[in-house]
């Protein structure tokens, strides 16, 4: 009888930490100063993030844009609404969000007609900005629940892991997605 105690107290305990964690994380997201809750000073509360999470995001949604404006490829359609579920608040977002919307409907639209449309080869540039956008999107996610020193290094071995690729690959794709968002600032 103690040990299920012990597990309800452990498990009441993890619940409220993740509660305080993640209102951390939606006050920095709005730009507030995560601790005070004042406004922030400009510069980011996590000092190995040069933007926020929600910044991170949203780039990267936007560069699945870019892709999609070009081939007409629905797998970026898909690969966006996947990363758009990592953010805090879509509705919050909903400019940003919108092609993303039009695009599903319009996929859900074939599928139901019979149609695939999505193709079954893909080229291989495309084969790889989709794994490269997904490693990056692996990295977003992991860098601000990695602690220590070294997070950016902590969270490239941690996708590296999670994708069965190397950290070399990661951090290749994640020196041109910083590259390529340098570059649109």
């Amino acid at each position: 009888m103690p040990r299920n105690r012990d597990e309800a107290e452990l498990a009441k305990q993890t619940a409220q930490a993740n509660q305080e964690t993640q209102a951390f994380l939606d006050r920095e997201a709005r730009g507030l100063d995560p601790i005070t809750g004042a406004p922030a000073t400009g510069r980011p509360a996590v000092p190995w993030m040069r933007g926020n999470r929600e910044t991170w995001i949203l780039a990267l949604i936007a560069d699945y844009e870019r892709h999609f404006q070009k081939t007409a490829n629905a797998w970026f359609v898909l690969a966006a609404y996947d990363a758009s579920s990592y953010l805090c608040d879509r509705v919050v977002q909903k400019d940003a969000m919108i092609w993303i919307d039009i695009g599903i409907r319009g996929i859900v639209r074939q599928l139901l007609a019979g149609g695939n449309p999505l193709p079954k080869r893909a080229r291989q540039a495309m084969r790889k900005t989709l794994q490269d956008g997904a490693l990056c999107l692996t990295v977003i996610t992991c860098l601000p629940s990695t602690p220590g020193r070294k997070e950016t290094s902590n969270a490239v071995s941690n996708a590296a892991k999670a994708h069965g690729v190397s950290d070399a690959t990661v951090w290749n794709a994640w020196s041109a997605f910083q590259n390529k968002r340098k570059r649109s600032l």
